[in-house]
């Protein structure tokens, strides 16, 4: 049943123009069940108009007037005020059981992150995690390492530029990794030597370069970044620590709570890089023809710990070919200043 019950056989007179060509008419209405029919005073029908489709094409004006949807061009003046209430009414009777396809849409896309969210939390938080990491835009990993990065800068200062000591990282970087999309960076300071950020990004802590006669201890520390980040995805390792709540933040607006961000800066920079497995690490030292046993002797100076990566070394007589010029080297160890 589409009309209200008390106006299920209302009637009342109108005035009704058949097209805007054509002369207006005074009609008799009646509101049926489903309908409201439009005759002459004589009885003669005249249209018939299905009240689903009846919208009000001048809300808030008088007369009222209505036109029976689509196309039509017949248009209805109506001047009874019963049967302008009943109008009314039926209309949103009508409308309020019409569904509604952005209210539905949005219900099921709620409802879907819900269910993948509590089913992510209890049930599968790895698989959320990596699939947050797997689908997230370079966009948002910038922005997530601009966040990481600007905490870290808390601890250990502006990373550190000069005109020769860019020159001079950047000749690194080409000598070690040049079709790594991340970017090096040095700051003045730290409590450990090296981390990587999601979008790449290598944070070296000065002392790498301050502390060292030759560059093999930072090119093994940027090698050792690279070659982690090979085998772990940077943003998977930031969400797995943060949990699946922040996974899911991810996918759903981009953005990791600030909080969040910070919790996992203090934790960052009191730890070091995981070392992967000496044969896996060993491969990046050899591509980039770099001896491992400088970058191994800097972790443990008895080797005790770090014998495997010794006997692995590929070139165990020293590292091949130049890693920088003095005068780049210089201006690297330099670069913040000292």
């Amino acid at each position: 049943m589409t009309a209200l019950t008390e106006y299920q056989r209302l009637e009342g007179t109108g005035i009704w123009h058949a097209s805007a060509d054509e002369q207006r008419r005074d009609v008799a209405l009646s509101l049926g069940e489903a309908t409201l029919t439009i005759t002459t005073f004589q009885g003669a029908p005249l249209s018939h108009w299905s009240l689903p489709a009846i919208h009000r094409i001048n809300p808030g004006e008088t007369p009222p007037m209505y036109a029976p949807g689509g196309d039509s061009p017949e248009v209805l003046e109506v001047t009874d005020d019963d049967m302008v209430a009943a109008l009314e009414r039926v209309r949103k009777s009508v409308a309020r059981r019409q569904p509604k396809p952005g209210r539905v849409r949005w219900s099921l896309i709620a409802a879907a992150v819900l269910i993948t969210l509590l089913a992510g939390y209890i049930w599968l938080p790895k698989a959320l995690i990596r699939q947050a990491s797997a689908v997230a835009p370079d966009a948002v990993r910038q922005t997530i390492s601009a966040e990481l990065l600007a905490e870290i800068t808390r601890f250990a200062g502006q990373p550190c530029h000069s005109p020769h000591g860019d020159t001079a990282l950047a000749a690194l970087r080409e000598r070690l990794v040049p079709d790594w999309p991340g970017d090096l960076l040095v700051l003045p300071s730290g409590t450990r030597p090296s981390l990587s950020l999601p979008n790449g990004t290598i944070v070296l802590n000065h002392d790498l370069v301050e502390d060292y006669d030759t560059p093999d201890v930072v090119a093994g520390h940027i090698l050792a970044e690279v070659a982690h980040m090979s085998e772990i995805d940077p943003l998977y390792d930031l969400l797995r620590q943060m949990g699946a709540i922040e996974a899911a933040r991810v996918m759903v607006s981009g953005q990791v709570k600030p909080t969040a961000i910070t919790a996992r800066t203090e934790e960052m920079m009191l730890t070091t890089t995981p070392r992967p497995a000496p044969a896996f690490l060993v491969s990046f030292f050899r591509v980039a023809r770099v001896s491992a046993t400088p970058f191994a002797r800097a972790l443990d100076p008895s080797g005790e710990t770090t014998l495997s990566l010794i006997e692995a070394d590929p070139f165990d007589l020293g590292t091949p070919a130049p890693l920088l010029s003095d005068t780049d080297w210089i201006a690297l160890q330099t670069i913040c200043g000292g």
